[in-house]
């Protein structure tokens, strides 16, 4: 029987050095690589605070259609931000044609849960109040994925739901 991969265990301990490196270091080197995603020509970026919390408006420069996506972006709970994941987020918004709006929620370990999804459920709502004629996409990847999930679930019983949903390689249990 043949192996379908092999373990490099060099290769292992080199992740296990990761906890050598200070945690503002691995944010910084993570939102460098997500950087270099091109930004969508055109795309402008406004930030400002939903209900205490820092998100960004992403605007393509052509807008073909009234819905809005809700993004919320991965990272382990613990990197990623508006910074990291801007190029991305611009990328979906000009393809799409809408405008989106990028959450930059508290992470860990200096915020434990709950502190991303009140973060996530305090913007979702101002969006809604601000917006409230809008068709929503709430998009999430990775743990963004999974917080977008349980913003859902708290949703379906006192607020609106989306019209629809993106999880983007989910981090769920």
């Amino acid at each position: 029987m043949q192996r379908c991969c092999t373990v490099n265990w060099d290769d292992v301990a080199k992740l296990k050095a990761l906890d050598r490196i200070p945690l503002a270091t691995q944010r910084a080197l993570f939102s460098a690589l997500l950087q270099s995603t091109p930004t969508a020509p055109g795309t402008t970026v406004s930030r400002t605070v939903a209900a205490g919390v820092p998100v960004a408006w992403v605007v393509p420069p052509r807008l073909h259609c009234d819905a809005l996506l809700f993004y919320l972006h991965g990272g382990g709970y613990s990197w990623g931000s508006i910074r990291s994941h801007f190029s991305f987020v611009s990328q979906i918004a000009s393809t799409v044609g809408c405008k989106a709006l990028l959450v930059d929620y508290r992470r860990a370990p200096e915020h434990p849960f709950p502190a991303a999804f009140n973060d996530a459920l305090a913007a979702y709502r101002w969006m809604c109040h601000r917006e409230p004629d809008s068709r929503i996409a709430i998009v999430g990847e990775s743990a963004g994925g999974g917080l977008a999930l349980s913003l859902m679930l708290a949703l379906k019983h006192s607020d609106a739901l989306p019209e629809a949903a993106c999880l983007l390689s989910p981090w769920v249990d």
